[in-house]
């Protein structure tokens, strides 16, 4: 192998992918992966007759905003950045060069995604075919997604708050349910009378078939 500041792309690129392999264990695709993240960045720093070696924080923030200037997503940038930081820990890792350029980079923030929601009328036909699809054909896990649904539908109860609904929450003559919320706060949440029916319904005809005498205390 050539001296440390004659080598080229192929050789940094060889030498890297055997450290993914031999030292952090990847599988061949995520080596590939990254081998080509770091393609991308070594033709950034040749372009401009830079050094692997020799980059400081100034390069790799340059690098960060051209990728920027293609308007890559933050995602893609994320994980070339994932990349570059590695690669650069690998350098100082194997006596290459003495400083990490990347040390005191912070990540780019990815925008939140908002979560999707079904609309009324999305939610009212789901409740529709699940019914039918009960009444047509019922089983016990059918009756009980169909509560379930009727249940988060009628009150907004959170799916952690509902999945853990105790037996002893339920009420049915008064229509309410017991739920513990977040951070131990209980409350009475009242039933609408579809999400009472389907709850009857399902106690009376398939929750002892799934507990199979178990004597489990959550409602679902």
């Amino acid at each position: 192998m050539a001296g440390k500041d004659l080598m080229k792309a192929t050789d940094w690129l060889a030498e890297f992918a055997l450290y993914l392999r031999t030292e952090r264990g990847l599988l061949e695709s995520s080596v590939r992966a990254y081998a080509e993240a770091l393609h991308h960045y070594l033709d950034f720093l040749a372009t401009r007759g830079i050094a692997p070696t020799e980059a400081g924080t100034d390069v790799v923030v340059a690098y960060l905003a051209w990728l920027q200037s293609r308007h890559l997503s933050p995602a893609t940038i994320s994980h070339r950045l994932t990349v570059v930081r590695l690669f650069h820990r690998f350098l100082v890792r194997e006596g290459f060069c003495a400083h990490d350029p990347t040390l005191h980079l912070p990540s780019p923030k990815q925008p939140q995604k908002l979560p999707q929601f079904l609309s009324v009328t999305e939610a009212r036909e789901l409740l529709e075919r699940l019914k039918a699809l009960s009444d047509e054909k019922p089983s016990p896990l059918l009756l009980r997604d169909y509560a379930m649904l009727e249940l988060l539908y009628a009150t907004g109860l959170r799916v952690g708050e509902l999945v853990t609904l105790r037996m002893d929450g339920v009420n049915l003559e008064t229509g309410f349910v017991r739920v513990m919320g977040k951070g131990g706060k209980e409350r009475l949440v009242p039933l609408g009378r579809a999400a009472k029916e389907a709850l009857q319904r399902y106690l009376a005809e398939g929750r002892s078939q799934l507990d199979r005498g178990k004597g489990n205390p959550t409602l679902f």
